[in-house]
């Protein structure tokens, strides 16, 4: 992959992703992280962490992601 090709923009339109899109978004995130790259989302809306505390985005929220655990 270039340079000029290396990142490319998903998103999401659902008010809420499906397994499948969820699946396909971990993949590509594990995927662009085992290949030396970091990604960049934005999480716009109302979501819950994994610890179960709910976040309001309405104007969307950038976040760098660098790493994962847990296979993803």
């Amino acid at each position: 992959t270039g340079k000029t090709d290396a990142y490319h923009s998903v998103e999401i339109k659902d008010s809420k992703a499906d397994d499948k899109q969820t699946d396909r978004l971990r993949a590509d995130i594990v995927r662009t992280i085992d290949n030396g790259r970091a990604v960049v989302a934005n999480i716009a809306g109302t979501t819950t962490d994994t610890d179960g505390n709910t976040h309001s985005f309405e104007g969307g929220h950038y976040i760098s992601v660098v790493g994962y655990r847990d296979n993803g």
